[in-house]
């Protein structure tokens, strides 16, 4: 293996990876310690990100590029928690409310849950805005807040603020307008750029595929993932991925405040839970009390969470965690008093048959349309917007049964019913059942 370039000058840089030459550790330090003083100029960092584009990096490059992000900010540890710290991270999906059910069962299991996160991109809803369908809940949390609320709930949701990873700000920005956000590399150096800013033990990968993911394909999903369990390891921390299935919104509710409330039931056991949330926390949960040394395999780990959620434990510390963050524990109490929609309507069926596929990317669209998400990051979000499923694919469903209740504001009534019969497919014979978990990656 040749031995990695050390170029003194970007633009040196810059020749080299074009050329497909490996880089070394030093020369990333460098670059990005420069991004965050602002001393190269757009145009040289955006052909460098265009040149690992086309040419990728190596794993070791992968490293020294996230541990460069890492060291352009500030690492938040948390000395006085002295339980096993282990955080868990989604790359993003429809209808996905399992860090509310999986954060605080883990820590029901006795280990520190120090969750950091993001608001929605594109499609995907953000946990942070779902959190803030809560009145008064406070997501900006200094390093002193946040120990505190670990050490009197046992886990949080904050949100990453400018201080973790900045340089990371300045390539997403720079890669958002040269059109290489796709580079799965870079794509594994900003998530694990801003995970690794935050120190703990271990770290589980929600790493969604399908329709609705934004690697729709298995193999660019599996890629990824490796991608970042090999930046954690080479970090020092132990990593596991989990490849998720995401062709269909995950649980029933689509929608922040419908999300949370979606969760808050779910912890407190009442009936109709969806399958695919509980057996995507059960899973991802147990990987975390494995890699936190609280039990020794999956099984065993599945049935600790099993016992918290039945007896309680998950939703106390779910209060615990609205409570110390300054929120309404009413919310948490009764569900009922989330806001409202001012408008309601319902899908119905058009015909017998099975639902075949719901298309959880257009969901996700119809969802930011009805005011769910963000056109930009300027957009203020509609906490009550959103669509509730009463079906999944594979169900039997008979002519003018209702399956969608569409809760919005603002828009189209009709635009939204026929958005909704697009992504809603009902045929004549049950599709193939998908796995919804597909494989662990270690």
């Amino acid at each position: 293996m040749a031995t990695p370039q050390n170029p003194q000058t970007f633009l040196e840089g810059i020749i080299a990876k074009r050329d497909g030459e490996e880089l070394s550790e030093q020369f990333y330090s460098r670059f990005i310690h420069s991004i965050g003083e602002g001393v190269v100029p757009d145009y040289q960092v955006s052909a460098f990100l265009m040149a690992v584009y086309l040419r990728g990096l190596s794993e070791g490059e992968m490293l020294a590029l996230t541990e460069g992000i890492v060291d352009s900010g500030k690492r938040i540890a948390f000395p006085n928690i002295k339980l096993p710290l282990v955080d868990k991270h989604s790359t993003g999906g429809v209808g996905d409310k399992v860090s509310f059910l999986v954060g605080p069962l883990v820590a029901a299991c006795g280990v520190a849950v120090p969750l950091t996160a993001g608001r929605g991109l594109g499609h995907t809803g953000g946990t942070i805005d779902k959190l803030e369908s809560i009145p008064g809940i406070k997501t900006q949390l200094s390093v002193e807040e946040m120990e505190r609320v670990l050490a009197q709930a046992g886990w949080l949701i904050a949100a990453q603020g400018p201080e973790l990873a900045p340089a990371d700000g300045v390539l997403y920005r720079l890669r958002d307008a040269t059109g290489t956000v796709a580079s799965l590399p870079l794509i594994a150096s900003s998530i694990m750029g801003k995970k690794l800013a935050v120190e703990n033990d271990a770290l589980v990968l929600d790493v969604k595929f399908g329709r609705g993911a934004f690697m729709a394909q298995v193999e660019r999903a599996r890629e990824l993932g490796k991608a970042m369990v090999a930046i954690a390891e080479g970090a020092g921390r132990s990593c596991r991925a989990l490849l998720t299935n995401m062709d269909q919104p995950l649980g029933f509710a689509v929608g922040n405040s419908l999300e949370l409330g979606e969760a808050v039931k779910l912890l407190r056991a009442l009936p109709g839970s969806p399958s695919d949330v509980v057996e995507v926390t059960l899973a991802l949960g147990a990987q975390m009390l494995i890699l936190a040394g609280i039990v020794e395999g999956e099984p065993e780990g599945r049935e600790r969470l099993e016992e918290a959620w039945v007896k309680g434990w998950g939703y106390e510390r779910l209060f615990s965690l609205v409570s110390a963050q300054g929120g309404d524990v009413s919310f948490i109490e009764d569900t009922e008093k989330f806001t409202e929609a001012s408008k309601k309507t319902a899908f119905k069926a058009p015909r017998d048959g099975y639902i075949i596929a719901m298309d959880a990317y257009q969901i996700g669209e119809l969802a930011r349309s009805m005011g769910a998400g963000r056109e930009s990051m300027e957009d203020e979000i509609d906490h009550s917007a959103g669509l509730v499923f009463s079906a999944k694919v594979g169900d039997e469903v008979e002519v003018g049964e209702e399956l969608v209740e569409l809760h919005f504001n603002r828009g189209s009534e009709s635009d939204y019913l026929t958005r909704v019969e697009k992504a809603v497919l009902i045929g004549d014979e049950p599709p193939e059942e998908l796995p919804l978990i597909l494989e662990v990656l270690k």
